[in-house]
């Protein structure tokens, strides 16, 4: 197994070090590993089974409403917008952007 790479701006770090450049993600944990890393967290039998993919085809992953925990299905892309949450669950996105676009 190759070293990880080292470095100090890597474009996905590693969770377990963020010095590596992760190469692999997760689904079970959702979490970014180099390799190494992987295999020394990954080895007991119940995380031996985890669904592991390449990080180029990890996907996009929307993260969930901060405020409700519901599923996100709006994003508020107002420039001005003051309200430093931009993924919302729907009810949310109501009360707390309702005034974003309006002068």
């Amino acid at each position: 197994m190759a070293a990880p790479k080292s470095c100090d701006d890597s474009t996905v770090d590693c969770c377990e070090n963020w010095r590596h450049e992760a190469t692999i993600h997760c689904r079970d944990c959702t979490e970014d590993f180099c390799q190494i890393c992987f295999a020394v967290t990954h080895p007991t039998r119940e995380l031996h089974y985890h669904d592991d993919v390449q990080i180029k085809h990890k996907g996009i992953q929307i993260p969930k409403c901060s405020r409700s925990r519901d599923e996100t299905s709006c994003v508020c892309v107002i420039i001005n917008c003051t309200d430093p949450e931009r993924f919302n669950c729907p009810k949310c996105f109501a009360l707390h952007h309702r005034d974003c676009g309006r002068k």
